[in-house]
């Protein structure tokens, strides 16, 4: 099993926290849009964007964990 730097652990842990603050971001954007789209404003390219982007994160962050030599879903 490789050891893993300190640094590596330090930058996962700046990516995840990334990650986790797009999370909530993206839910209170959700919110929003909904709140558009109950009042008859078209949202659907917006919300497309906001998911693919929240997709690219999360994808970014498996690859970088993979990186690392961590699990998949650990």
């Amino acid at each position: 099993m490789s050891k893993k730097s300190p640094k590596a652990d330090t930058d996962y842990a700046a990516v995840k926290s990334n990650v986790d603050y797009a999370e909530r971001s993206v839910a209170k954007q959700r919110e929003i849009l909904e709140n558009l789209r109950s009042t008859g404003m078209p949202t659907q390219d917006a919300r497309r964007t906001l998911e693919q982007s929240l997709e690219l994160m999360r994808r970014y962050l498996r690859t970088f964990k993979e990186a690392r030599g961590d699990a998949p879903n650990s």
